[in-house]
């Protein structure tokens, strides 16, 4: 019953992370610096401006074939761009604590390492033992179905499996 949920509601889960991310980063920040200005102007505000930094450095994207290490990088700056941006929502008058900001900075590149990073290992881990895997058909001549064969047995974690081949040549069927 569950097996093959997550490949049939693939979209509803980008978009749940894509809402819920900014709601969460918004939440720490509101604790730590004990701002409660939810559904205020800053707030929307504030959620928008997440909601674009993070879609532009694009941890949204697939990583199924992509080196799971280059989302790290993009981790740091998102973490590090929030931060900044944090100093415009904090108010200057009264007096802050360092340790504040970087306790966020933490906790943000904590939450996005883990929603991103770790649950993309975790997919590759299942996709190994052949769950969460997409059927494709193979439209090519024999060599190239057998490189192609080669790379996903090399790389199971793809999570790719070829169910029809097609030749345009007689022969390689024939063979």
């Amino acid at each position: 019953m569950l097996r093959g949920i997550l490949k049939r509601e693939s979209l509803v889960f980008n978009c749940f992370q894509k809402l819920i991310d900014p709601i969460i980063l918004i939440s720490i920040f509101s604790i730590l610096f004990k701002k409660t200005y939810f559904f205020s102007t800053e707030y929307i505000f504030f959620f928008v401006i997440t909601i674009f930094i993070l879609n532009s450095n694009r941890i949204y994207e697939s990583h199924r074939i992509k080196n799971l290490f280059s989302i790290i990088p993009k981790i740091f700056y998102i973490c590090s761009s929030l931060t900044i941006l944090n100093l415009f929502f904090v108010d200057l008058n009264n007096t802050f604590d360092n340790s504040t900001f970087i306790g966020f900075f933490i906790l943000c590149f904590g939450y996005l390492f883990l929603h991103h990073f770790l649950v993309r290992v975790f997919l590759r881990r299942i996709r190994r033992k052949g769950f969460n895997s997409r059927k494709a058909i193979f439209v090519g001549n024999r060599e190239t179905y057998k490189k192609l064969l080669e790379e996903l047995n090399r790389y199971p974690w793809i999570g790719y499996k070829i169910i029809f081949w097609f030749s345009p040549n007689s022969k390689d069927i024939e063979d």
